[in-house]
């Protein structure tokens, strides 16, 4: 039987919420059930990941499988899922985090029904102190319609959590993910913008992505550590910009979208020390300054869209300045001290 549907399950040192992980994605119907190809990718775990991914492969002929790799990061088991996924359709789930099943069994009659090349849903943020959950709406476009990606480029932006795409869309196209790297979910959703020409939204909660974990790239402690990876990811990005700004195929959209998306990341890196304690802070200029300098390198247009962000315009109208950007931190903070006194 031909499977609908790989879900690709990154796994490193996950062996105490993998399970969990699984056991959400087995809907009730057998038959929707046999249309999963559920590739949990062990990377190089230390625990016991990979007994247990193991026994829940035995346990689950045909639908759970095991892919045992070296440790290569995130995007090394995205990677995977790209080139040996069976699947028509891709969607990565961390393994630590789940799906909720009944509206999986609803996703995959719909993936029966369609043909477009992204299908993405809202999702849920889970609050590990809380154990509350609330939903996060992926786009403000209508439920139930394929629309041409030329036609939304502009309202939607691509996130990992939301979506599955295309199988072959992916593995067909020339570049793959960073590996020994943080961040690389915006290198996917980048990849997968560039591949795709038709999205259907549907009004499906789906993935359950678990936060407050202090081994969390997004922790302050955790920019700290990798914004150097941060940076790489940024750099690849506008290596495929400037590849498909070369292009002769008339692809405006595609590039308008990389542009908005080269604001957020390229521009974003600029803000990343403002949360770093002073010492941390300090460094973290001295490091813009040399970002700064590459990204000028790599071209004029890059280089004037991750300025438009206030924070790295200041950064150089000041000439990276420690004390303006100490000032910057300093009202970042007081910004979020009355927002949290508002709400």
């Amino acid at each position: 039987m031909e499977k609908l549907l790989t879900i690709v399950i990154p796994s490193y040192n996950v062996e105490k919420t993998l399970r969990e992980t699984v056991e959400s994605m087995l809907v009730p119907d057998a038959a929707l059930r046999c249309l999963l190809d559920i590739l949990i990718v062990n990377d190089g775990s230390k625990d016991g990941t990979l007994a247990l991914a193991r026994q829940l492969e035995a346990d689950n002929p045909g639908v759970v499988r095991v892919w045992n790799k070296e440790n290569g990061g995130h995007g090394s088991t995205i990677n995977v899922g790209i080139d040996y996924g069976y699947g028509k359709y891709l969607k990565v789930v961390d393994g630590d985090d789940w799906l909720d099943t009944d509206a999986l069994e609803k996703y995959l009659k719909i993936l029966q029904k369609t043909d477009a090349d992204v299908v993405a849903t809202d999702y849920y943020h889970y609050y590990m102190s809380s154990k509350k959950q609330s939903v996060v709406k992926s786009s403000r476009l209508s439920y139930g319609q394929t629309m041409d990606f030329s036609d939304i480029w502009d309202k939607y932006t691509f996130f990992m959590h939301s979506l599955a795409v295309k199988t072959m869309l992916l593995r067909e196209q020339p570049y793959r993910i960073d590996e020994h790297c943080f961040y690389v979910d915006v290198e996917f959703d980048t990849l997968v913008a560039l591949v795709v020409k038709s999205v259907l939204y549907v009004d499906l909660k789906l993935y359950v992505y678990r936060l407050e974990q202090a081994a969390q790239s997004v922790s302050v402690q955790g920019w700290i550590r990798h914004y150097k990876e941060h940076e790489q990811v940024v750099y690849t990005m506008i290596g495929w910009y400037n590849a498909l700004i070369l292009t002769s195929e008339d692809q405006t959209d595609k590039k308008l979208y990389f542009e908005k998306r080269l604001v957020r990341s390229g521009g974003g890196h600029y803000q990343i020390g403002l949360v770093f304690p002073a010492n941390e802070r300090e460094k973290f200029v001295e490091h813009l300054k040399e970002y700064d300098e590459k990204i000028k390198q790599m071209g004029e247009g890059v280089y004037k869209i991750a300025g438009k962000l206030p924070v790295a315009k200041f950064c150089r109208l000041s000439h990276f300045s420690k004390k303006i950007y100490a000032f910057m931190s300093a009202m970042k903070k007081i910004k979020q001290f009355f927002g949290e006194i508002i709400k």
